[in-house]
């Protein structure tokens, strides 16, 4: 094979398989959920910073938010990415270790370089420092909490609750497997009821201090909607069989408008509804689950090659676009504040597209500029092969 056939060979290997974490992965990827995941990274990116556009991306359509998406989302896809590792559990272990540990990397280089950068550059003391609390007081215990996860500031919550339900996947895949989807279900529902009721992780974290929290998420409660999805994604004939039924999907569609038309009313239990997800409670749970039912078959008629050109970068790179869009709202976040103080929506609404931009275009510029790289460097050790 000629040097500009390898070139070729290795260009289409990487197009087709894309890169996550460094390495090629080796099963074909459905781009359509690649497409759905980066629509939801986008939607989380636009909601954190407000304007106009979040009035169409917060909870449209109901009480459901791009959050219990990509939790679910996450849960479908490691039952298709590490499912085929059942019959080796060594290496089933290792590869969701691997990535629960990649995952856990780029949340603390994000947690840690906030602090750093507050440190070494003046203003960001001042205008961090209620965002960036305890750091002020307790620098020291603050980090020592961070690497175990007992402290997560805003937009650092998500990141940890994907580590720690990738490093439960094996044990429900093979769970799933022994006894079957509908038990573990039940045992993954009876966490969630658990939940409603105590978070044992803040508990653990607020015993080192009142201002110390793992964030937004209740592990054990947003846990069901990630077995829900490693389920469905295992095994999905049940609900298949159930979504035969024309007057089931009549009812769920009702029950869609019915919280669609209750999220968009004026009733005064509408806000508390719409700001009551941290423990993620039954109307959330039944909202979601009756949209993931429409989604499902709206989807079984879209091609597994169907995907929107940028948004399914964005879902390709999910990781990394998160984890700079952190970055990207805390540097702004000073500049938000004046933004928002003179020009009200409209100012948000242009600095929402700025950090979207610079969220997702450096990584796209340096994925594009490492796999270039690696292309010229096989092309050249190739040429001096030969």
């Amino acid at each position: 094979m000629c040097g500009a056939e390898r070139y070729s060979d290795v260009r289409r290997q990487l197009s087709v398989a894309g890169r996550h974490g460094g390495s090629l992965l080796t099963m074909e990827r459905d781009r359509r959920i690649d497409t759905i995941r980066g629509l939801l990274v986008a939607i989380m990116i636009i909601d954190h910073v407000g304007g106009y556009l979040k009035l169409a991306t917060e909870q449209t359509l109901g009480y459901v938010s791009a959050a219990e998406g990509f939790v679910f989302l996450s849960g479908f896809v490691c039952a298709r990415a590490y499912g085929r590792y059942l019959d080796n559990t060594r290496q089933l272990l290792t590869k969701t270790f691997r990535r629960s540990f990649l995952i856990y990397r780029y949340h603390i280089a994000v947690a840690l370089l906030l602090p750093l950068l507050a440190l070494l550059i003046p203003p960001y003391q001042r205008s961090w420092m209620e965002l960036l609390h305890p750091y002020d007081v307790a620098p020291l215990k603050t980090v020592l909490l961070d690497l175990v996860l007992l402290h997560q500031g805003d937009y650092l919550d998500i990141l940890p609750l994907y580590a720690w339900l990738l490093l439960l996947c094996p044990a429900l895949l093979l769970l799933v497997r022994r006894v079957g989807a509908v038990s573990v279900l039940a045992v993954s529902f009876g966490f969630w009821v658990a939940g409603q009721f105590v978070d044992p992780m803040q508990l653990i974290a607020s015993s080192f201090g009142a201002q110390y929290g793992t964030g937004f998420f209740n592990l054990i409660s947003w846990q069901f909607l990630f077995t829900l999805g490693l389920c469905l994604g295992t095994s999905g004939q049940w609900l298949d069989r159930l979504c035969a039924n024309k007057m089931v999907l009549a009812t769920v569609a009702v029950c869609c408008l019915v919280f669609f038309a209750f999220r968009h009313s004026d009733l005064a239990v509408n806000h508390s509804l719409l700001v009551d997800r941290s423990k993620l409670p039954i109307h959330r749970l039944l909202n979601f689950c009756f949209l993931m039912v429409l989604l499902r078959q709206m989807l079984q008629n879209v091609p597994r090659d169907f995907f929107v050109p940028y948004v399914e970068y964005i879902g390709r790179h999910s990781l990394q676009i998160f984890s700079l869009h952190v970055l990207v709202i805390y540097l702004f976040r000073p500049v938000a504040w004046r933004v928002d103080a003179m020009f009200d929506e409209a100012g948000l609404t242009a600095l929402s597209l700025v950090i979207f931009a610079l969220s997702t275009l450096p990584v796209y510029v340096y994925n594009r500029y490492r796999q270039s790289s690696f292309l010229l460097f096989r092309q050249g050790l190739d040429s001096g092969l030969r």
